[in-house]
């Protein structure tokens, strides 16, 4: 561990170089020589092509330049961050583009933030780089794989599936990917049913990996129609195979897999063609596949940079490319590292600040978006990339099918994007795509809850009609109740009444009340009262004060109009109409009970001399016979009996006699 004693005293020797205009930048490549996927051979031209860019741009770092160093890492976390060591001590560079290895990116990266250097990495994938709080100057451009879970819920949004299961190799390299899926798909309430590692090693055993295929798709089928397969290309095609014997790829069921891009020795082979027994049975089973990998572009641009890493791989690195070999979309990562790592430093350079400090050179490169060779690069807040992602699927003619992209999904506004004009054939011809959950669930629960809820919903609404036909039959047993006793309400017991006295009061005093019933002495009362005004004719009923008017009649037919005039009258209410409070219609005397006015009735005051009737005091009292007459009159009254009766008040009133009288004349009625 010498490299790290001696790392300590680099910032010395940094801090020491100045900065000058027209400077030149070094960056330092830090990719391995090796046959790795993302060796330096393979796509350090990528970077090369990106510098000589930077330099040729009349928009970025005018004055200035770029220039780079490499240095073969070995993917090895001690000889790696060694070999960084040793260079800064001869040299200062601005940014390192790489380590690609996530061994080597661990350590270097922790040195850089000690040092202040950037450090822009294509690749690093580990879940430890989420964290930046160890790397400060760490910024990736390939993201992490746990991203992918974004796109595969856009996914299941699309064509409404909220229920999945996942199956993943228990290598490090499909675990991310797997645990990706699985934390976004719960995040946004998807149901993820199983979540199933492989307990041995697939590949060595092929009686033994063919029941743990049988028993993981048959564990899974039981509880989702769609499954996630996070595996290489190989264990993907037994999976489906296996699937397609069990009768899961007719169409019911869909599966996913992940091929983050073209290199078969790392993921596998993910197409169903291997000229082997299986291949009748693979071609139909991946009718029901979609591949999911990074989005690669298909337009002039991406062809011509394609060739160009071809070309400089040989003459810079002298590396191959064999003839079917096809350029790694980390080629083109490489190049768009080095082109934000540009933009950041141009805007630090812009504003007079310092190129060589990383923290902030870094913060420029988090939380933008630029263009790069693979359309718009998005950095999210935390430094790593928003990746693109493709969906594809097997397209073309039965002899002829291969997958093809049908979707594509952007960091930038993280939306599923179909490609214009391209179909999805669902598996089994079916025209849509299947339902995550069978019509009554997996196992009939669905049904047996439809059962369920059928029964609660039938016990509710017998529950609701019966508690509505009682509630209507009790409002309706009130109603006629209600309908009897309005009927008798008028009846008044004599026994109930207590006559009044009076004491030589004048009208208008309340008489004294001399506690006897009307039951006690009821013809001794009554016809001592008979010639009293009505004032005088008072009772008490129910506490209430009343007056009391005799009938001169011998008996009462109760028919059916006297009982209806009976509840009318009871049920007048107006203040120009004296109520009537009850009446008693047995023998031996028959009386009614109406409101107590203590003036006495209109006859009462028009007898009495004592009292004076101006014309503003008779006009206000024939007014307010007008106002009870016209309440009255619209429900019960007959209008030309009670209009003659309302002229033989109107004479009475006027005069002051009796109807029929005629000023200066000695005609009686009966000479009338």
């Amino acid at each position: 561990m010498a490299f790290l004693l001696r790392a300590l005293v680099l910032p010395v020797f940094l801090s020491s170089v100045p900065w000058v205009a027209g400077s030149t930048f070094t960056l330092l490549l830090s990719l391995p020589n090796t046959s790795m996927p993302f060796s330096v051979g393979r796509i350090g031209a990528g970077a090369l092509i990106a510098i000589d860019a930077v330099n040729r741009s009349p928009d970025l770092l005018a004055g200035h330049w770029l220039e780079h160093e490499y240095v073969d890492d070995e993917c090895s976390d001690v000889n790696g961050p060694g070999k960084v060591v040793e260079l800064l001590h001869r040299r200062n560079y601005s940014a390192f583009i790489g380590p690609a290895c996530s061994d080597v990116c661990a350590i270097t990266a922790k040195l850089a933030a000690f040092w202040n250097i950037p450090v822009v990495s294509p690749t690093c994938a580990d879940q430890q780089f989420l964290i930046k709080k160890a790397y400060p100057t760490l910024t990736r451009v390939f993201g992490p794989f746990t991203k992918m879970g974004s796109f595969f819920v856009k996914i299941c949004e699309k064509f409404g599936w909220r229920r999945i299961s996942i199956i993943y190799d228990h290598r490090p390299a499909w675990i991310i990917p797997a645990e990706g899926i699985r934390y976004q798909a719960e995040v946004s309430n998807i149901t993820v049913a199983k979540y199933l590692a492989f307990q041995t090693p697939l590949g060595q055993d092929n009686t033994h990996t063919a029941l743990t295929q049988a028993r993981m798709l048959q564990e899974v089928a039981e509880v989702s129609r769609i499954i996630v397969i996070s595996a290489r290309g190989e264990v993907v095609r037994d999976f489906l195979v296996e699937a397609h014997r069990r009768g899961l790829t007719t169409g019911d069921y869909v599966f996913f897999c992940f091929e983050p891009y073209r290199l078969e020795e790392m993921f596998g082979n993910f197409d169903w063609k291997r000229g082997d027994v299986d291949d009748s049975v693979a071609k139909q089973a991946y009718q029901a596949l979609f591949l999911l990998s990074l989005y690669k572009p298909n337009d002039q641009r991406y062809w011509n940079f394609s060739n160009d890493v071809i070309r400089r791989s040989r003459e810079d690195f002298g590396y191959a490319y064999a003839p079917n070999e096809k350029v790694s979309v980390l080629a083109a990562i490489a190049h768009d590292s080095v082109w934000l790592y540009a933009q950041a430093l141009n805007e630090t350079l812009a504003e007079r600040g310092d190129p060589y400090d990383g923290f902030t050179i870094t913060r420029k490169m988090w939380n933008r978006t630029i263009t790069g060779i693979q359309g718009d690069v998005t950095m999210d807040a935390n430094g790593d990339r928003e990746s693109a992602y493709m969906m594809k699927h097997i397209q073309g003619a039965e002899n002829d099918r291969e997958f093809k992209v049908i979707a594509n999904y952007f960091g930038t506004n993280k939306a599923y994007e179909p490609v214009e004009g391209v179909q999805v054939y669902w598996p089994g011809g079916r025209k849509t795509p299947p339902k995550d959950t069978p019509h009554f669930g997996f196992k009939d629960e669905l049904f047996i809850n439809i059962e369920k809820r059928f029964a609660i919903a039938v016990g509710t609404i017998a529950v609701f009609l019966a508690t509505g036909t009682l509630i209507i039959c009790l409002l309706y047993r009130k109603h006629i109740i209600r309908k009897k006793v309005s009927v008798v309400l008028w009846r008044v017991s004599p026994g109930d009444v207590t006559m009044m006295g009076n004491s030589s009061s004048s009208a208008g005093k309340v008489p004294y009340l001399n506690s006897k019933s009307i039951d006690d002495s009821l013809e001794s009362i009554l016809g001592n009262m008979k010639d009293k005004p009505s004032s005088h004719r008072t009772a008490v009923y129910k506490e209430n004060i009343c007056s009391v008017r005799l009938l001169n009649v011998k008996s009462v037919c109760l028919n059916r109009e006297l009982l209806t005039e009976l509840k009318q009258c009871r049920d007048l209410s107006h203040p120009n109409i004296c109520s009537v409070i009850g009446a008693c219609l047995e023998p031996p005397q028959f009386f009614l009970l109406t409101e107590y006015c203590p003036k006495g009735s209109l006859q009462d005051i028009l007898k009495n001399g004592s009292i004076k009737l101006h014309w503003s005091f008779k006009f206000s009292l024939m007014l307010d016979i007008v106002k009870g007459m016209d309440y009255y009159m619209p429900s019960s009254g007959t209008q030309k009996g009670d209009v003659y009766s309302f002229g033989i008040i109107v004479q009475e009133v006027v005069y002051r006699r009796g109807p029929f009288h005629i000023p200066n004349n000695n005609l009686e009625a009966r000479g009338m």
